[in-house]
């Protein structure tokens, strides 16, 4: 089921991209690659449409992982004089290095220093979590005990010229006088 509509995905992404159909195409291809992350076909398409030198570079990466023999990839690559070895050097020089995996023995304090180290969104220490947690408490605490009601207004429920009200008149004199 799974590579059947990898398949189907495929082939619409590279009708799109024959069609001039860009964006598009790229969406179909990458939710393809996603169902088979292995197919060399999706890849070649995805770098043909790509935005961009990087994002072509990192598909034709991944068809050497893939295929370190396909020769696409090797004659785009030559074309644009990168060896392989290049363009892996280059790719994991911008690529963060892998963290050390966490082990459960971890303290929690080193975790998140470890997670602060590593590039991407930023984690705040357990202090501003406390302290949000309290801060939020307390606001929350001062909505519950004020009042909600506003001095000088009453609130009454609203008996003429309600939405819909006259809508429903003229549908029933209408009825009416058709009977």
């Amino acid at each position: 089921m799974g590579s059947e509509q990898a398949r189907n995905l495929r082939r619409q992404g590279i009708a799109a991209a024959k069609a001039g159909q860009k964006d598009q195409a790229r969406a179909l291809l990458q939710q393809s690659i996603r169902l088979e992350p292995n197919n060399e076909a999706a890849w070649i398409w995805l770098a043909s449409i790509a935005r961009d030198q990087r994002e072509r570079l990192f598909c034709f990466q991944k068809l050497l992982e893939i295929n370190p023999q396909n020769e696409t990839a090797l004659n785009a690559l030559k074309a644009m004089d990168i060896t392989p070895q290049q363009l892996f050097r280059e790719q994991q020089a911008q690529s963060p290095a892998a963290a050390p995996p966490q082990s459960a023995e971890q303290p929690a304090e080193t975790r998140v220093i470890q997670a602060q180290l590593r590039p991407g969104a930023p984690v705040p220490d357990t202090q501003s979590l406390a302290n949000a947690q309290q801060q939020i408490d307390e606001i929350i605490r001062q909505y519950q005990r004020a009042d909600n009601r506003i001095e000088g207004i009453e609130w009454v429920r609203k008996s003429r010229r309600r939405a819909g009200e006259r809508d429903s008149l003229y549908l029933r004199l209408y009825v009416w006088a058709g009977v």
